[in-house]
């Protein structure tokens, strides 16, 4: 599929701000600074206010910062940053990009991390596979859990596992080995975080227990939800954790206690993932839920999926939520609506990676570049 310039983005004819108005006296930066207060739309209608203003915000310089500011986990770099903004947007609205499969699991994947270039996927047939995304490779196997594999987590070179085998797993990336086994919990590790030089694990026996990554020992067991924990996310010195009991607890990690919970949703809440000062959940009563994070308070809920919201992954102001419903929803978390809908297989977990999109589809890992933009779909 060919791209194409969003139309939501021309650019109208130059002609209202006359030439000699007092306005047209002030230095570029001003007209710089103050575009930086803008969205996008408002920015290109000053464009189109006069032949100066559309000079000055027309700048690759301006068009770069908005780019990196909304699009955080692109690294990539263009010769036209406006182009790019265009286009991306234009892809995600759209639904287009360039994709390939990733194959060698034998069941169901349960759980992605990302470093660098290499993706990490967890799978319901016990295994860990290790891929380079620029050969679409499988490069190693890791093998010793004796239960399905229900989350990941990496820092530098270590990799963490959690399993329904009730053990989380250390692995060294260098040489591929376990090199440590962390056990206390007594059910299923559905949920990893890493908050500095800790580990943060969730379980189905109701408890999150936090481990240091030095000693390899549990320095704290947190209790308080009422059911099985689901999912965890982390902010500065802040975790929050989704549980079956339909709530979302707030954690103060220094003094271990919790310091808020979440109410709103009507069944368990299975995905979390934070943005900023807001904090994002999906839930099996199919919807997401939108969190001010300073005043602890649900400001929108995003409905239109048909069946539980499984994944959440956010790139920007955009989010990428995965369904039972057979569908991934592209939101636009500016104005709270959804902009595109993916049709899909069995989709279940879901991570970004430098403006790609991965997700799990029958078995299979599927990857969607959407800044692929010379690339047919």
């Amino acid at each position: 599929m060919t791209h194409s310039i969003c139309s939501t983005y021309s650019s109208p004819s130059v002609s209202i701000i006359q030439q000699d108005s007092p306005i047209n006296q002030l230095p570029d930066d001003v007209f710089i600074d103050i575009s930086k207060y803008l969205n996008v739309k408002d920015i290109l209608s000053c464009r189109s206010t006069c032949k100066r203003l559309y000079t000055v915000l027309q700048g690759n310089m301006i068009w770069k910062d908005r780019f990196s500011s909304d699009f955080p986990g692109i690294n990539k770099k263009f010769n036209d940053y406006l182009s790019a903004y265009k286009l991306l947007y234009s892809n995600l609205t759209q639904g287009v990009y360039a994709s390939f499969d990733l194959q060698g699991h034998k069941s169901r994947i349960c759980a992605f991390a990302v470093l660098g270039n290499t993706l990490f996927s967890g799978s319901e047939d016990r295994m860990i596979k290790v891929w380079d995304l620029s050969s679409k490779e499988c490069i190693a196997t890791l093998r010793g859990h004796k239960d399905e594999v229900r989350s990941l987590a990496v820092l530098g070179n270590t990799l963490f596992s959690g399993s329904d085998d009730r053990t989380i797993k250390v692995w060294d990336l260098s040489s591929k080995k376990c090199i440590a086994i962390l056990q206390g919990h007594k059910r299923g590790v559905h949920a990893l975080a890493i908050l500095g030089s800790t580990l943060v694990s969730g379980s189905y026996d109701r408890t999150i227990k936090v481990w240091d990554l030095n000693s390899k020992e549990c320095i704290a067991t947190l209790q308080g939800h009422e059911d099985g924990i689901r999912s965890l996310a982390v902010s500065d010195s802040t975790l929050f954790s989704g549980s079956w009991d339909s709530t979302i607890k707030v954690w103060n990690l220094s003094s271990e206690k919790c310091i808020a919970t979440l109410q709103g949703h009507k069944d368990a809440v299975i995905s979390l993932a934070v943005l900023g000062k807001t904090l994002l959940s999906g839930s099996y009563d199919k919807t997401i839920k939108v969190w001010d994070l300073n005043s602890k308070e649900c400001v929108a809920t995003l409905r239109g999926h048909k069946d539980i919201v499984v994944s959440l992954a956010p790139l920007g102001n955009t989010l990428f939520s995965s369904s039972a419903d057979m569908t991934i929803k592209v939101w636009d978390l500016n104005s709270n609506k959804c902009i595109a809908s993916l049709q899909k297989g069995e989709d279940a977990s879901l991570v970004i990676l430098d403006g790609k999109l991965i997700s799990e589809s029958h078995c299979m890992i599927k990857v969607r570049d959407f800044t692929a933009f010379d690339q047919e779909e």
